[in-house]
């Protein structure tokens, strides 16, 4: 389930960009891999290329942070209840610093 969603970079090169992320292995089965790590790995390959992103926020400390702060405030206003519409994503643009979509 997708609960928040955070906007980092701005593409330059969206064909570079998917190559980069396909790329980006994925290790099932490894012990204490999910996700949030293959996020981590993709950014850390992203950040090597200069062509593929405009302006962007994509160091990792950063990014988790900010998601998580944004997905607990969302959590904490009751976002994620019963009544949660699965159609509207909750978005935060940490290139301006601002939420985009609630």
């Amino acid at each position: 389930m997708l609960l928040v969603r955070v906007l980092i970079d701005k593409v330059n090169d969206p064909s570079r960009l998917d190559a980069i992320l396909c790329q980006t292995p994925v290790k099932d089965g490894a012990k204490d891999w999910n996700c949030v790590a293959w996020l981590k790995d993709a950014l850390e390959l992203v950040g090597k290329d200069k062509a593929a992103l405009g302006t962007s926020v994509i160091a990792w400390d950063t990014v988790r942070k900010a998601a998580m702060e944004y997905c607990n405030q969302k959590k904490s206003a009751g976002r994620f209840s019963t009544r949660y519409d699965l159609e509207k994503i909750p978005t935060y643009d940490l290139l301006e610093r601002k939420e985009i979509s609630s």
